[in-house]
């Protein structure tokens, strides 16, 4: 998987590679498989993801160039357009021609109509018709497969940019404890891991940026998970007699948290405010000795949920504005606390930390979010992947930000000596300096 994902991440070998790899399936059979649906194949799992997103890459094979979003659209429309001519003609069982193509291309959409079909026509339909597989394939014969071939053409792929503008900024416990994305300071090198190379070659622009987006996140992630093994030890959590969790260590990273609700919810917004560190909220469940022994690093420490938040204001008792972080108001307006302080209200920004999911109060994350025990910050000079990940993520919104002269040098193509001013093609004979100079000398 890994030496396939190499050859169509770059554009010489994806030119030959990538029709072998659509004509005999590959992708749509590494998803029957069981080691796909197994719990140990976590890894092959992913690298077929990564797989997969190449194939489909947004690229012309031929010439090399990124393709718009308008350009993959009507690419879609075109290709399921022909199978609604041909299914009229044909196959008039499937019954696509009356429908919009919005209606019937998602993959429950697909299923349900493919499933009318009987073995024999959705067979003929796939082999003779369409021929995107051959009749001598040895998996034609099952009907899961040619299901799964017919969906991989035909479904609405979601936009590279739809893509990245929907990942979360902040890592939580899936993503920090999976060592085949994040792995330990004491990984070998033996085995392989599903993660983006940065090599001398790529497809496009967006390609480079999403690689190092993809890179420094995880990175990121693992400088996170380090501080997080660091601080959580010293807190010396315990169960009280009343059963529930509680402290008796100290951190200099992390306080307890005594109440936490939520007081807003709506759409998740691009966040103006800025923070001085990085906040995470855990959830303690602890193990006994002997469950502590077998358990992963992440049951020992007795996390369940890790979410990431921005501070945006602190106030104490009196609901006097202790900090604030979003430059509004002026530093000499700050107020210090009066008397004994006993309670901080802290004010979140968690909109982006729950993974792309909009409405946090209709998911029922209120059962996360009200288990939180610890709040956790971070050194401000190690806490600057949330901005460097935004900068990344607004440039592969952008279309081309790198000049037509640097651009195929940028991606590994082409001579390097063409990007040099004395070979470009609009090389100016004279420069007007205007009324800088008055002459030579």
């Amino acid at each position: 998987m890994e030496f396939l994902i190499d050859l169509l991440s770059q554009l010489p070998t994806r030119r030959y590679l990538r029709p072998l790899v659509a004509d005999v399936a590959v992708v749509a059979e590494c998803h029957l498989s069981a080691l796909y649906k197994h719990e140990k194949g976590k890894l092959f799992a992913q690298l077929v993801n990564l797989l997969q997103f190449y194939e489909k890459f947004e690229i012309n094979d031929h010439v090399g160039t990124q393709l718009t979003d308008d350009e993959v659209l009507q690419s879609h429309y075109d290709r399921f357009q022909s199978f609604q001519l041909l299914a009229f003609k044909k196959t008039p069982k499937v019954q696509p021609p009356l429908a919009n193509i919005g209606a019937i291309n998602k993959r429950a959409d697909l299923s349900k109509k493919l499933s009318s079909l009987s073995p024999m026509d959705l067979r003929d339909l796939v082999c003779h018709k369409l021929k995107l597989i051959s009749e001598e394939d040895p998996w034609s014969e099952r009907v899961d497969f040619l299901i799964e071939v017919m969906i991989s053409f035909f479904e609405k792929q979601q936009s590279q940019k739809e893509a990245i503008n929907a990942l979360p900024l902040y890592p939580n416990e899936q993503i920090m404890w999976d060592e085949s994305l994040v792995p330990s300071i004491n990984y070998s090198g033996e085995g392989c891991l599903a993660l983006s190379k940065l090599n001398l070659q790529f497809l496009t622009l967006h390609d480079y940026l999403l690689r190092n987006f993809n890179l420094f996140h995880l990175e990121s992630t693992y400088e996170i998970r380090e501080d997080i093994q660091e601080a959580v030890p010293h807190l010396l959590a315990y169960v009280n007699n009343e059963g529930e969790t509680a402290f008796r260590g100290w951190s200099r990273m992390a306080v307890p948290i005594k109440e936490f609700k939520i007081t807003k919810s709506g759409k998740p917004l691009k966040s103006t405010m800025f923070c001085f560190y990085f906040q995470f909220a855990l959830h303690l469940s602890l193990l006994s000795a002997e469950e502590a022994a077998k358990a992963s690093v992440l049951q020992r420490l007795g996390l369940q949920y890790v979410r990431g938040c921005e501070i945006i204001k602190v106030r104490d008792e009196e609901g006097t504005l202790m900090n604030d972080f979003t430059g509004r108001i002026k530093r000499d307006e700050w107020r210090l606390p009066k008397g004994e302080l006993r309670t901080v209200t802290v004010t979140l920004d968690i909109a982006q930390c729950h993974m792309g999911v909009s409405n946090i109060a209709e998911k029922g994350a209120d059962d996360v979010y009200g288990t939180f025990d610890i709040l956790m910050r971070r050194k401000p000079k190690e806490n600057n992947f949330k901005a460097i990940l935004e900068s990344i993520r607004d440039l592969m919104n952008e279309y081309r930000i790198v000049p037509d002269w640097l651009h195929n040098v940028f991606l590994g193509y082409g001579n390097p000596s063409a990007a040099q001013w004395t070979n470009m093609p609009d090389l100016l004979e004279m420069v007007g300096f205007k009324d800088t100079f008055l002459d030579a000398d």
